[in-house]
């Protein structure tokens, strides 16, 4: 047998961590005879994100939406929103087989989500964390910055703390401690380490961006004004 024969057959087309998860969405059938050995449900979070659950019937994985009557969907996973069908492996992952120290690693997972929606994201990365799993992420996304930003900033103590947090829909399992967050950013064909401190992330790159809209926007408003 030829030697490019003998890789082709030992070998995948696919990065190992996508054929892994690959192989775990085409056994979805069989993981979801398990549960998750967390002592709660954060596949929660995506339900509540989607207002519906996902759940494979046999034959194929279907999106139930949580509405009654004339408003009911069952529809087909491929068929579903594109961020219902981004965030479905973690879905399963997080109801049927996650368990303390597991590395989860996220590429972009602000893709195809509103702004409201990468909030509520940042709140599921939170529980994650808090529930003893370590998050890999990668962004582009300023919103999803900073909203961990803000819930790092729950991590200190303040007067009215908890009616703070019942005003904007803050939990305890929300809150993230700085000293479990390291942050990383490609800069200069190199990566180098952000500060973080009792107001989060420091991101230079986002900040000067966002800077710098602020300052285009007020000078537009200014001459409109006049």
């Amino acid at each position: 047998m030829k030697i490019q024969q003998i890789l082709f057959d030992h070998t995948s087309r696919y990065a190992l961590p996508v054929k892994d998860n690959i192989d775990f969405m085409r056994a979805i059938e069989r993981h979801q005879k398990s549960k998750s050995e967390l002592t709660v449900d954060l596949s929660t979070h995506i339900e509540h994100m989607f207002d519906g659950k996902l759940k494979h019937n046999g034959t194929e994985i279907r999106f139930l939406n949580n509405k009654r009557k004339d408003n009911k969907m069952d529809i087909p996973l491929h068929l579903a929103s594109a961020s219902v069908r981004a965030l479905s492996n973690l879905y399963f992952f997080l109801k049927h087989k996650a368990k303390k120290g597991d590395l989860i690693i996220i590429d972009e997972p602000e893709s195809h989500l509103s702004l409201a929606k990468q909030r509520l994201l940042a709140k599921l990365i939170a529980d994650c964390i808090n529930n003893g799993l370590k998050i890999l992420l990668t962004t582009h996304s300023d919103t999803l910055v900073l909203e961990i930003n803000n819930l790092i900033m729950l991590s200190n103590e303040f007067d009215d703390k908890d009616s703070f947090m019942k005003k904007h829909k803050y939990q305890q399992v929300h809150i993230i401690n700085p000293e479990k967050v390291s942050t990383y950013i490609a800069k200069d064909g190199g990566v180098s380490e952000c500060t973080i401190d009792q107001y989060g992330i420091e991101v230079e790159s986002m900040d000067k961006a966002i800077d710098n809209l602020n300052t285009i926007r007020d000078g537009l408003e200014a001459r409109i004004n006049d």
